[in-house]
């Protein structure tokens, strides 16, 4: 079913913590979700999404890379391309690449904390707005929705 839809997939992946990290469970998920994704030759390769732990990052280390195991692994198993951050995350891209060298599959690693959305200041930032499966409209991952209408009407023109 995944093959038959035409816009990019991701497929979210929450590992707990990275000392626990096993670049051997990775490659598992990485050889199932690009047999998927060469069924949708033609479309956008899948994002296989390796999210950390929400609820135990913090920010001091967020934005710290170097000494990172997730994303050493990552470098040595699969081509880097890409990093982007804001406020409240990271990530980091890789590819999978097939045996013509063209994209099989992206693999980011992705940390962020908790709040999503920030204050500096008079300034409020609103990086996400999280849909949770009951239907609950939030503005941060532990549920929080104080004055979500007001950042609603600022983003729906009506």
């Amino acid at each position: 079913m995944i093959a038959k839809i035409e816009k990019p997939v991701r497929i979210n992946v929450v590992h707990q913590d990275d000392d626990t990290f096993s670049i051997d469970n990775v490659k598992k998920y990485v050889e199932r979700w690009s047999k998927i994704s060469a069924i949708k030759a033609g479309h956008k390769p899948l994002m296989l999404n390796l999210r950390g732990n929400y609820a135990t990052q913090n920010y001091q280390e967020l934005h710290e890379m170097s000494n990172n195991k997730v994303v050493n692994d990552l470098a040595i198993n699969y081509y880097y391309e890409s990093h982007s951050f804001c406020s409240v995350c990271d990530t980091c891209t890789f590819v999978k690449l097939d045996k013509n060298n063209e994209s099989e599959l992206i693999i980011c690693y992705h940390r962020g904390v908790m709040n999503t959305a920030v204050q500096f200041g008079n300034i409020a930032e609103l990086n996400d707005l999280i849909i949770f499966q009951n239907g609950d409209i939030c503005y941060d991952w532990d549920g929080k929705k104080e004055n979500i209408s007001k950042f609603l009407d600022m983003i729906i023109q009506k």
